[in-house]
């Protein structure tokens, strides 16, 4: 069952989303488009891991592997590790089955019409609010204006009590009947800087299933090894853009050692080692077929 993440981690991560331009994988993106994507995931990888140094190494070459990290050596030639990456893509519906592509481009929609609200009125650019949906219903193209209109005229009643840190708020008007409907809470504070307003949909707030581990990899893992490599490596990517379609949420070395079905498949396949970046946080986990799954830190 995916879980609800703590609100202290939703906090976090509103330095690295909230300020950030909401980016939207087009579906009609070209192969040099996404060539270029996937390198920029693997340089950011290879930054977070500490190996700055190899990315003037890296060739993209055709696939399989997407990419041969050339490594000197003595003696000659250059050891060679190959590096497919694949981007992470969450289930397509939520618990109880609602499609959560549907629920971004809602959200979407409102945090425009939130953001243009707050440059209209003025007195809201520097304020900053998490908004918690109730089993993430966001409400939809008909509901939206007027939920705006509560939301704003809520936050600017409470804007004379904010501080620098945030606080929460779960009681509502009585006449704001939609976020009555559709929030549990709403977490405010001030800003030095203009903020987009931030919600579980774009955070991937949910948690990770090993059932959206093997769909992800199950391809990936059944496929042969490429000849000449000395290491062949799986990277997986999340969270690259703000959303739940690429969203992982919170990762926990206990349960992905836990999936036996994940970790089965992974020891039958051609891969030495998989790695899960979590690229809008920095964070990288670690699967070899002596240890398991571990959290890598910079550094080999």
């Amino acid at each position: 069952m995916r879980a609800p993440c703590r609100s202290t981690r939703f906090a976090e991560v509103v330095n690295a989303l909230a300020i950030a331009p909401v980016a939207r994988r087009d579906p009609t993106m070209t192969r040099k488009a996404q060539d270029d994507e996937e390198r920029r995931a693997l340089d950011a990888f290879l930054g977070a891991v500490g190996q700055q140094d190899w990315i003037p190494l890296v060739e993209r070459v055709s696939d399989p592997p997407d990419f041969v990290v050339h490594l000197p050596s003595e003696p000659p030639p250059s050891r060679r590790i190959g590096i497919e990456v694949t981007e992470f893509h969450a289930a397509a519906t939520s618990p109880d089955g609602r499609a959560l592509r549907a629920m971004e481009e809602n959200w979407l929609r409102i945090v425009t019409t939130i953001n243009q609200a707050r440059k209209d009125r003025g007195d809201l650019r520097n304020v900053l609010a998490l908004l918690f949906f109730k089993k993430m219903r966001v409400p939809d193209r008909r509901k939206a204006s007027e939920f705006v209109r509560q939301l704003v005229d809520f936050v600017a009643s409470v804007q004379p009590q904010l501080t620098d840190q945030f606080q929460s708020f779960h009681i509502f008007p009585d006449q704001a009947t939609l976020l009555h409907k559709h929030l549990e809470r709403v977490q405010v504070r001030t800003t030095r800087v203009f903020c987009s307003w931030v919600s579980g949909v774009l955070c991937g707030f949910v948690g990770l299933s090993q059932e959206e581990l093997l769909t992800c990899v199950s391809r990936k893992v059944r496929s042969a090894r490429p000849p000449e490599l000395q290491q062949y490596w799986l990277l997986l990517v999340s969270d690259s853009t703000p959303g739940c379609s690429t969203g992982m949420g919170l990762v926990f070395i206990d349960e992905l050692n836990g999936y036996d079905r994940l970790n089965h498949g992974l020891k039958g396949s051609p891969f030495d080692r998989v790695f899960i970046f979590r690229a809008a946080f920095g964070e990288v986990f670690e699967w070899d077929r002596e240890v398991g799954w571990s959290e890598k830190r910079s550094g080999w």
